[in-house]
C-alpha cells in the first residue's frame, strides 16, 4: 500500500473508523498535550519524523517551538508545507546536522519503518545532548486488540512492518544508545489526565515512550 490521497483520505483500512484528515488533529493534539510535560527548553527545536498533513508542527509552532517535519509521502507533504518547514527525507537518513536538535518525535511511525534500529541510530546522532525521543506506537498488549482481535487497526493497517508490547520497544530503544526515562500506555479516547492516571494498567491502545540521549 502506497501513502497516497486514498490512504490518507480514504477509510480503506479496517480498524480505523475515520479518515486521518478527521482523526489526525485531535491525535496530534494529544501528543503535544503529552510532550509538554517533559518541561522542553524554551524555543527547543523540534523534528517531527513522518508529520504527515503538519498537524503537530502546526500545533507546536503556535506555542512557540521551533519544529520542522519530514515525511516520504508526496501527498503528506503537499498538504504539510501549509503548516511549516517540511522535506521530503526518510527517518534513516536525516538531512539535519548531528547535536542539531532538542527534540525528535515519531508518532505512529516506527511501526512503519523498514529498520527501526537505524532510524533510532540516526535520530541519536541528530539529537543533542540530553535531547529526548518521543515514540508512540500501537501496543499489541492492549485492551482494545484483546476486544477487536483480527481486527485491531494494527494488524488490519498493511503498511506496519513491526508491532511492539512495552518491553520490547524500550529493549530496541535501549540498544541504539538511549537512556530510557518513560514507558506508558495511554487510552486516547479519553481525556488525557484520566488517560494517564490509567496508564498504570498497561492497557492503553498506545504506548507512549521518553527517552533521552545522555
Amino acid at each position: 500500500m502506497e501513502y497516497d490521497e486514498i490512504y490518507f483520505e480514504g477509510k480503506t483500512i479496517e480498524g480505523y473508523e475515520r479518515s486521518y484528515r478527521e482523526r489526525g488533529y485531535i491525535i496530534n493534539k494529544k501528543h503535544f498535550e503529552l510532550l509538554i510535560r517533559e518541561k522542553l527548553p524554551k524555543n527547543a527545536k523540534i523534528l517531527d519524523i513522518g508529520c504527515a498533513y503538519g498537524y503537530f508542527i502546526e500545533i507546536a509552532t503556535k506555542h512557540g517551538f521551533i519544529c520542522y517535519g519530514i515525511d516520504i509521502s508526496n501527498v503528506a507533504l503537499k498538504e504539510a508545507k501549509r503548516h511549516g518547514e517540511v522535506i521530503k527525507a526518510t527517518a534513516e537518513l536525516l538531512p539535519f546536522k548531528s547535536n542539531s536538535l532538542d527534540v525528535v518525535t515519531l508518532f505512529d511511525v516506527i511501526e512503519h519503518l523498514e529498520s527501526p534500529f537505524k532510524a533510532l541510530k540516526e535520530v541519536h546522532r541528530v539529537l543533542k545532548r540530553g535531547g529526548i525521543l518521543i515514540i508512540t506506537t500501537p501496543n499489541v498488549n492492549s485492551l482494545q486488540r484483546y476486544i477487536k482481535r483480527n481486527k485491531f487497526h494494527a494488524f488490519c493497517d498493511k503498511t506496519h512492518k513491526y508491532l511492539f508490547i512495552k518491553k520490547t520497544l524500550e529493549y530496541l530503544v535501549s540498544k541504539a544508545g538511549f537512556n530510557v526515562k518513560r514507558v506508558e500506555t495511554h487510552f486516547y479516547s479519553l481525556p488525557t489526565k484520566l488517560s494517564s492516571l490509567l496508564s498504570f494498567t498497561g492497557l492503553g491502545a498506545t504506548i507512549w515512550l521518553v527517552a533521552r540521549k545522555e
